[in-house]
């Protein structure tokens, strides 16, 4: 308990300026955008909240790395 109240008490003291904190998708994977004209356009927006922009960025490259697992099983056959 000690140590998730101190993780609470760093992750409140962050910075919640208009350029770290707002709305933010919170499941952006490629099931939910589509890549047009050079630009990431998301969709599926029910899982919107407000919190650090950087967590959109880290839901991102979590979704990335299993992806990329997930597409090298071989029961799959497909390799990206």
């Amino acid at each position: 308990m000690e140590k998730a109240h101190h993780l609470y008490q760093r992750l409140h003291a962050l910075p919640m300026s208009r350029d770290a904190y707002g709305l933010i998708h919170m499941d952006l994977h490629p099931w939910n955008f589509f890549y047009h004209d050079g630009e990431i356009v998301p969709f599926d927006f029910d899982d919107c909240l407000y919190s650090w922009f950087i967590a959109d960025i880290a839901t991102a490259l979590y979704y990335i790395t299993h992806i990329r697992r997930y597409f090298r099983n071989p029961k799959i056959g497909l390799t990206i």
